[in-house]
């Protein structure tokens, strides 16, 4: 019998062999997701979602882009690849990384779960899932059109800060959750600059990478990932004009986003997920 807490080491020991070593979409690129998120429950998020809920929140953050390959839903889909057919050409990196998540979790030796009952495990699974596919940032104008017509109706009925979200409410938490997780995983651009400017490095760098290959393949290159068509500073901008309108509307409407807006934040998570996986 695996005790729960070796189980809990295996689970966050495996996780990191199953990332990639690219430059952005790395376990590292988790960690510091799953800290953003960390510091949002600590922020005041903790009292509007249920145990459970920021259970899920957390396993999603650091499982959100598990076995990333460095090329999105797009290449996948244009270059017919195992993956897009295995998912039928839909969101297929973030099935894949949720396909993966639970597989993990249902190895003997990492089954943190295994403890729950049937109701539990459905409710954690669901809303793991629900995480990490909103991700896919091609749904990031429905959802953005989805949380702006939250906040519209929220200031309609004279609501503010945390009553936006009803806490009786699974469909306000599960939308407060997806928020939260978006907000963590396009976070970088209004991190220090120091921060800032390695992460957008890091991804410009992966974009360039896949439009090469593409090129190689006989694929079309969009602007944004041809190296000789669009600067990083370019690509940083375009970036940063897509998070503004997003992060404007979590910041005015959601006392968590607000309270964690600064430079500072608790590196405690962190610092416990890298020493177990490093040590």
């Amino acid at each position: 019998m695996v005790r729960r807490s070796d189980r809990l080491d295996n689970f966050l020991r495996r996780i990191p062999l199953h990332y990639n070593n690219v430059p952005y979409h790395s376990f590292y690129h988790a960690v510091d997701v799953m800290q953003g998120a960390f510091c949002f429950l600590q922020g005041g998020a903790a009292a509007l979602l249920q145990p459970m809920e920021m259970m899920a929140l957390l396993l999603a953050t650091l499982c959100h882009d598990i076995e990333h390959p460095g090329m999105n839903n797009a290449y996948h889909v244009r270059s017919n690849s195992d993956l897009a057919r295995l998912y039928n050409d839909r969101a297929v990196l973030e099935n894949h990384h949720c396909a993966t998540t639970f597989k993990l979790l249902r190895l003997p030796d990492c089954n943190l779960f295994g403890g729950l009952g049937r109701d539990q495990n459905y409710l954690l699974r669901r809303e793991v899932v629900e995480y990490i596919l909103i991700t896919d940032m091609s749904r990031h104008g429905e959802f953005m059109a989805k949380l702006t017509a939250k906040i519209a109706a929220g200031k309609q009925q004279q609501k503010s800060g945390s009553q936006l979200f009803e806490v009786t409410n699974g469909l306000d938490r599960q939308l407060l959750g997806q928020a939260l997780i978006k907000a963590c995983d396009i976070v970088n651009v209004c991190k220090p600059l120091r921060v800032s400017k390695e992460w957008n490095r890091r991804a410009v760098e992966e974009f360039w990478t896949q439009g090469d290959l593409e090129k190689e393949h006989g694929i079309a290159v969009e602007p944004f990932l041809d190296r000789f068509k669009m600067s990083q500073p370019q690509n940083t901008f375009n970036f940063i004009e897509l998070a503004r309108p997003y992060f404007a509307a979590l910041v005015s409407r959601c006392p968590p986003v607000r309270a964690r807006t600064g430079h500072r934040t608790d590196c405690g998570l962190v610092v416990r997920v890298l020493a177990v996986v490093l040590m």
